[in-house]
């Protein structure tokens, strides 16, 4: 069964964030393979979307700020 997002009822088996580069271009890719456009963007760096059997996953845009497991280490 798909989740429903965000129904934590239905939660997502895996949740991928996808980096794109333009995130009007890519949505629209995506859309135009079966996606479709779901609730949620966050301060203009990632949108939402669930694939045609209702997956959701997120395109990451914008700047972001690296991890490192070394705090010392600089990005």
């Amino acid at each position: 069964m798909p989740p429903a997002w965000p129904d934590p009822q239905r939660p997502q088996q895996l949740h991928l964030d996808i980096r794109v580069d333009d995130a009007d271009a890519a949505e629209r890719a995506v859309l135009a393979l079966g996606a479709r456009r779901l609730p949620g963007e966050w301060d203009g760096r990632f949108r939402v979307v669930a694939d045609p059997v209702s997956h959701p996953f997120c395109l990451v845009f914008g700047r972001h700020r690296v991890a490192h497991a070394d705090p010392n280490e600089t990005p």
